[in-house]
């Protein structure tokens, strides 16, 4: 159900590792968000995840940045994460998800 889920937040503006962009390239956290939208539309409703582009972390050094956030649980930020491991960020939220609530 949406809303309940985990949500990953993924910066649509994140350079890799704060490396310059060339002239017309697209930012790899914006490639990093669509690869990873695009997998879990592909899940459907059953999806393990949500997630959302914001524009800015201010963790440019880190980039690219994602965050993982769900009510009632410790929220968690990861850098130096490239489009390459979308794969990976949905099964580390698929995790996160069945990982017992903090109260």
């Amino acid at each position: 159900m949406k809303g309940s889920r985990p949500c990953l937040y993924v910066c649509k503006t994140c350079k890799q590792d704060g490396a310059p962009l060339a002239e017309g390239e697209t930012p790899p956290g914006k490639v990093l968000y669509e690869a990873v939208a695009e997998r879990l539309e592909a899940l459907g409703p059953d999806a393990p995840i949500d997630v959302q582009p914001i524009v800015c972390f201010a963790n440019c050094e880190q980039g690219c940045s994602v965050g993982l956030s769900q009510a009632g649980k410790w929220a968690y930020m990861v850098g130096h994460i490239g489009p390459a491991e979308a794969d990976r960020l949905i099964t580390y939220g698929a995790a996160y998800g069945l990982s017992l609530l903090h109260t």
